[in-house]
């Protein structure tokens, strides 16, 4: 491959989508270094969800976005992605995507065969390489992140025991920008981070059970800080909750871009918050988290990586099973640590 040649990588998502598949970039971004890189992906379709592009800037990982076609017919679609694969003479393409039945593997292939790809990487045809793998001595499956490092296995492998995997290069200016945010009395003592934010109902611990845990936790830890954050939509819903935090608080949701909301909670003792997209952030900083699982997706998948949260996965059939005692102990046993 040439430079006359860019690369093509297929991936779609959002915030947590993307910091899961860092690991995965870096391998890409190693097999291809003097390739220029292009990845087709989607605009957020709500205000809950954020740009890849927005995700990776400045990480050098990408040279330049191509957006998905989401408006008009299948067909439309079709036509007008197949348009720009061939205007911009792609011949190899990483298949990075999300689960796939079989069936929607072989289309998906055969389609952008049609579109001129010589070569796929990442698309298995012959066996559904998109399962996840269970555990049987841990009995979780493996991370999101591991699956589709295995999808790419062709380009190599990731070393787990390196932490910057998912490190997201948090520029100087990015830190000092988000830090403007925090009033200086909060930046003086230790602070905890929360975000209520997720984008499906079934995700969403609920608002009495936040409301109980902030009264808890405000008893025991007032002397810490307490910001939230999140989009603009969540601002009313963490401002109710706030009002139950008896020390220093801000609400900063709507108020940062989703990098200079991991550059905040990289500052923060503790992350509290569902499976969702400042969970992963937490994460890539390296702040430790105490995340509220729903079942929405297999134990193991979709927990943060490292070895540093409280993860709490539900007992019962749904998320509200989950206990205040529950989320309240996980709090203490983190804070008693960092």
């Amino acid at each position: 491959m040439t430079q006359n040649n860019p690369l093509l990588i297929f991936r779609l998502g959002s915030v947590g989508d993307t910091v899961v598949a860092l690991p995965g970039f870096r391998l890409i971004q190693k097999a291809f270094p003097n390739v220029k890189r292009y990845v087709i992906t989607n605009k957020p379709v709500n205000n809950q969800a954020c740009a890849l592009e927005l995700m990776l800037e400045n990480m050098g990982l990408v040279d330049q976005y191509i957006e998905y076609p989401s408006k008009g017919t299948l067909i439309k679609k079709c036509i007008s992605l197949r348009k720009i694969i061939r205007d911009n003479q792609f011949h190899t393409m990483v298949y990075f995507h999300q689960n796939r039945h079989l069936l929607q593997a072989w289309r998906d292939f055969i389609f952008f065969k049609c579109c001129g790809i010589k070569k796929i990487i990442g698309l298995p045809l012959l066996r559904h390489g998109f399962q996840y793998q269970y555990d049987f001595e841990k009995k979780i499956y493996e991370s999101e992140h591991k699956r589709l490092a295995r999808q790419l296995k062709a380009l190599g492998t990731v070393n787990w025991s390196d932490d910057q995997i998912i490190d997201l290069a948090l520029t100087n200016d990015e830190k000092k920008s988000a830090l403007t945010f925090i009033p200086k009395e909060i930046l003086d003592q230790p602070f905890i981070i929360c975000s209520i934010g997720t984008k499906l109902a079934m995700k969403d611990w609920g608002q009495e059970n936040w409301l109980s845990l902030m009264m808890a936790l405000s008893k025991q830890y007032s002397h810490y800080g307490l910001v939230f954050v999140g989009v603009e939509s969540e601002y009313q819903r963490s401002e109710m909750l706030l009002n139950y935090w008896h020390g220093k608080k801000i609400n900063l949701c709507g108020k940062l871009s989703v990098r200079e909301t991991a550059a905040v909670i990289e500052c923060a003792q503790l992350f509290i918050g569902h499976d969702s997209g400042p969970m992963h952030l937490a994460s890539a900083v390296k702040t430790p988290s105490v995340a509220i699982f729903s079942r929405h997706a297999k134990p193991g998948c979709w927990y943060p990586l490292g070895q540093h949260h409280k993860v709490l996965y539900p007992k019962g059939k749904t998320i509200l099973s989950t206990q205040v005692s529950e989320v309240a102990l996980a709090v203490q046993d983190i804070l008693m640590e960092v």
